[in-house]
Parts: C-alpha cells; sequence; structure tokens
C-alpha cells in the first residue's frame, strides 16, 4: 500500500488475517533442527561509530555559536531547531 486512496481493503484484510492466522512459533527463541548457516564465516562489522558530520550539530552545539538564546525561549527552539536537524537527516 503506497497511501490510503491505492489501499485495496480485500487484499489487505487477507493478508492481515494470514499473519495473523499463521505467524505463532511455538519454538520461538530457539535454535533451530537444521541451522542452514552452520560453519558459515560472517562479516564481523564490530561496533557501529557514533554519527559525525560538519553539517549536523546537536542543540548544545548551536548554543555555543549561538549563546544570546533567551532563557525563557530555549525550551521550544531547542526542541524545535533540533526536530529540523534530525528530519534533514533522515533523508540521507
Amino acid at each position: 500500500m503506497i497511501s490510503i486512496d491505492s489501499a485495496n481493503i480485500e487484499n489487505y484484510t487477507a493478508v492481515t488475517r494470514y499473519i495473523a492466522e499463521n505467524s505463532y512459533y511455538n519454538n520461538a527463541g530457539e535454535p533451530l533442527a537444521s541451522d542452514a548457516n552452520k560453519g558459515k564465516k560472517f562479516v564481523d562489522t564490530g561496533e557501529i561509530k557514533a554519527f559525525k558530520s560538519k553539517y549536523y550539530q546537536t542543540w548544545e552545539e548551536y548554543k555555543e555559536k549561538h549563546p544570546n538564546i533567551s532563557p525563557e525561549l530555549e525550551p521550544i527552539i531547542a526542541q524545535k531547531l533540533q526536530m529540523y536537524e534530525e528530519m534533514l537527516f533522515t533523508f540521507f
């Protein structure tokens, strides 16, 4: 489904019903009886590094560069600026 207007309710209902009826596993979390990946080597990605960019900045970094922000407006400005910053970087 791409949008509400493109929804085929009968198909959506059928898929939802199928998942509800067939998605119960009585051995959830237990190893499989036959492990298809046994003996295979997987790439170790290591620890994921923190996101760094010269374009992205947190509220604290912004505040250091702009110290003259009114204290009573700070909670509102901080929330909005950080929200827009996060929205911009979700597209990349």
